[in-house]
């Protein structure tokens, strides 16, 4: 019984002191933390509105929405403002240096038309070993040269 308690004693010990150690080697570690940079863009606003495009929620707003954001990116930049309302689109195709801000009491309502949207190759992983290339519709909210890419509610 004596070599008991000593045993049990020890691997006592050994725990408490495991306890004590094990926060300080957590706190010891800090996570990295990404770096994110403040992004900046030109002043410029362009209405939707001002590009064809009627918040009722009937006429579809594909071609106005893409149209005002592919203005204001080629123009260097700015905010392409959705004003209140009910805004039917397809897919919105985002491109460089575009702030796409919609205002508080704006809804943007994807049209439930899939020929609206284009069929994209995409891989579906099964296994780490076992990848297969699929078709999917492309996203809502898309673009492939996006940089300084804001969306704003």
């Amino acid at each position: 019984m004596n070599s008991f308690k000593k045993h049990y004693s020890r691997t006592l010990k050994s725990a408490l002191g495991l306890l004590l150690v094990l926060p300080q080697l957590c706190i010891a570690q800090e996570p990295a933390h990404p770096i994110v940079q403040q992004v900046e863009f030109k002043k410029d606003t362009l209405n939707i509105g001002n590009y064809g495009a009627k918040g009722d929620g009937q006429l579809l707003n594909t071609a106005s929405i893409n149209q005002t954001i592919h203005t204001c990116s080629e123009h260097g930049g700015g905010l392409v403002l959705i004003p209140a309302g009910i805004w039917l689109t397809g897919p919105i195709e985002m491109q460089s240096n575009v702030n796409l801000h919609l205002k508080r009491d704006a809804v943007l309502l994807f049209t439930k038309d899939f020929d609206q949207y284009k069929l994209v190759e995409s891989n579906i992983h099964l296994s780490k070993s076992n990848t297969r290339t699929a078709k999917k519709i492309s996203q809502f909210i898309a673009g492939s040269t996006d940089k300084s890419l804001t969306i704003k509610n």
